[in-house]
Order: structure tokens, then C-alpha cells, then sequence
């Protein structure tokens, strides 16, 4: 593959409320593109109580009980879908927020494509490179530069001189 692999994500911010999603919905985020171009999404997203006693059954799990709901009557699953194929789990310590990541090769021309299988508003996937975190640094704080914590802000570790040992 000569092109880099693309990240798009919708932050909780870009979900609304009361939103809620299927099985159906997540299959048809996978069909949006082909698996070599979307060919990793993953997320936290949430079931109505009636999506999840299907997706239970359907499981062989037990249903979800009325103490796994959170106020909006929903419950929360973690979903994987990895080159066309889509696992579910059922989170029961979780009440969100959904948080959903893509991965693969021209994704944005997917975007309008993503938003509608989930049933989310235009502008919801946003590219993960675009991302501009808003961060205040406090006196005695810098911005980290690399890997995954890349724009946040973390506390100045004092260096402290070798101490000679006589």
C-alpha cells in the first residue's frame, strides 16, 4: 500500500443526545466502503433495551436487566468490526459517552456514507489529524509532542543533578 492509512473519529461532543444504535446500523457502517479501505472501526456505542435483548438472545447471553440501563433506558456495548466482520459485547459497568474510531484508506470520501448508517448529523466524523485540541498549559506544564497522548498537556518532571557517590 503506497498511500497512509486515514483515522476519522466522532467525539461525544458530535453525538446527540439520545442517540442510540443497532446491529443493523453497525453492518451497515461496514458495507460503506470496501475492507480494504475501511478495515477497522471500533467504538462504545448505545443499545436501546430492546436492540440489546436481541443482540443478547441472538448471543446466547442473558438479557439485560433494568439495573444495567442508564437513565436514557439504553445499555452500552463494545463493537470491533475488522475487514467486513462486526463482534459485539455487552458493557456492564459503562454508561458512555459513545466514542467511535475508523480506520483505512480514503475514508473522507466515506464520511456523509458513515454519518448516515449510524444516523448521526453531517459533521459528526471528523479526521483525527484535523483535531486541534483546545488545551490551556498552566505555568509548570508542557504540550506532549508524540504518540497517543500528542496536544495534552502534562506536568514538567523537575531533572534533578546526579548526586555523587563517594
Amino acid at each position: 500500500m503506497d498511500a497512509e492509512a486515514e483515522c476519522h473519529h466522532v467525539l461525544p461532543r458530535g453525538v446527540p443526545p439520545g442517540w442510540s444504535t443497532s446491529r443493523a446500523a453497525l453492518e451497515a457502517l461496514l458495507k460503506v466502503a470496501p475492507p480494504d479501505e475501511l478495515y477497522r472501526t471500533k467504538g462504545i456505542v448505545p443499545f436501546s433495551l430492546v436492540e440489546a435483548e436481541a443482540e443478547a438472545a441472538r448471543q446466547g447471553l442473558p438479557a439485560p436487566t433494568a439495573a444495567l440501563r442508564t437513565q436514557l433506558g439504553d445499555t452500552w456495548w463494545l463493537f470491533n468490526g475488522v475487514a467486513g466482520r462486526l463482534t459485539l459485547e455487552p458493557l456492564a459497568q459503562c454508561a458512555g459517552p459513545a466514542s467511535l474510531v475508523f480506520m483505512g484508506h480514503s475514508l473522507g470520501r466515506a464520511v456523509p456514507r458513515i454519518e448516515k448508517a449510524l444516523g448521526l448529523p453531517a459533521g459528526a466524523v471528523t479526521s483525527v489529524s484535523a483535531a486541534k485540541p483546545i488545551v490551556r498549559v498552566q505555568l509548570g506544564q508542557r504540550l506532549v509532542a508524540c504518540g497517543a497522548a500528542r496536544g495534552l498537556s502534562a506536568p514538567e518532571v523537575p531533572t534533578m543533578a546526579p548526586t555523587p557517590i563517594d
